[in-house]
């Protein structure tokens, strides 16, 4: 059996003390048997915390030195609907199967769009990678701000120097984005992210003759429909504003970075790229064989949910 902690054990001890010396306070309050209760939830609950597994067999387990890092441009124009649904459903949809080819990597995600944050560090665990890339969302139209690639830039570079600092390993970058800036910024050079760069590819989504956006608006009148079309107001009446794909400023960054500039008008586009960077785990991949585990903390739960109820049902009655 080994413990996989939640929260550090020191921690959760010091939280636990101070639960229990809280009811011990109370010891001329309460009757024993609820002090009993008490205590025996603060004891499932540091039991819990250590996520203590069970191995249930030998596993074999592949890695390799590779880092891939995603970073996905969430400016509103990525709703724009000129792919299969929105340019973002595409872009989740491709970056699962990225992740699925690429299993045994670490992988990390950065998010871009009035600011730029590391989503998740990296993590060996595609599926949660996988997961995460299927929260992102675009931000209110109210507090958008107009986008700009440039955006991405500084949190880039301090991602992959990250990686850097952890000996023996590559990194690969997948930049994804329709290229659009709108604030009036001039494209930075990507140079200084390239040194770090072992391959990858700048993903371009959305099409020259360009798509509507559809957004969200919590501010609309009683009765209108919330979700409504972003409106071009350069001239009256007001039609759908059409956000275009540009292919110049991706196929800039991607000269910069030394990465090959792919338009992702089908997954099978990236296919190449993905064969060139499963060569770089077939030269550095390492089989590991070690036990695979079994949680058990819901066999804790069940007596906590237990207790609780039982707690309740005491309070209701004080509250009588």
């Amino acid at each position: 059996m080994k413990p996989f902690p939640i929260l550090p054990i020191w921690l959760m001890a010091l939280i636990c003390i101070g639960m229990v010396a809280v009811i011990l306070v109370q010891f001329k309050k309460i009757a024993v048997l609820n002090i009993i209760s008490r205590i025996l939830i603060v004891a499932l609950l540091f039991a819990i915390n250590l996520r203590v597994m069970t191995p249930t067999g030998m596993a074999y387990t592949v890695t390799n030195n590779l880092d891939i890092l995603f970073a996905v441009d969430t400016t509103i124009s990525m709703v724009a609907e000129d792919c299969d649904g929105t340019r973002l459903d595409a872009v989740k949809r491709d970056a699962e199967y990225i992740i699925d080819q690429l299993n045994g990597a670490r992988f990390s995600v950065i998010s871009f769009n009035d600011k730029a944050r590391q989503i998740i560090p990296y993590t060996a665990d595609g599926r949660f990678a996988a997961e995460t890339v299927q929260t992102l969302s675009v931000p209110d139209e109210f507090y958008a701000k107009g986008s700009s690639l440039n955006t991405a830039l500084d949190e880039l570079i301090k991602s992959l120097k990250r990686s850097a600092g952890d000996q023996g390993r590559t990194r690969i970058l997948f930049f994804i984005s329709d290229g659009e800036i709108t604030n009036g910024d001039s494209l930075k050079s990507f140079n200084d992210a390239g040194k770090y760069l072992a391959g990858g590819a700048v993903l371009g989504y959305g099409t020259e003759k360009g798509g509507k956006m559809k957004v969200f608006d919590k501010y609309a009148p009683e009765g209108e429909d919330p979700e409504q079309y972003i409106k071009d107001k350069s001239a009256w009446p007001w039609e759908p504003a059409l956000s275009v794909i540009d292919q110049e400023n991706l196929q800039k960054i991607a000269g910069d970075m030394g990465l090959k500039y792919i338009h992702m008008s089908e997954r099978s586009n990236i296919d190449g790229t993905l064969a060139d960077v499963r060569r770089i785990i077939e030269e550095s991949f390492d089989g590991v064989e070690e036990y695979a585990h079994e949680d058990t903390y819901f066999w804790f739960v069940i007596p906590l949910c237990l207790l609780l109820g039982f707690e309740f049902v005491g309070c209701r009655r004080n509250l009588r």
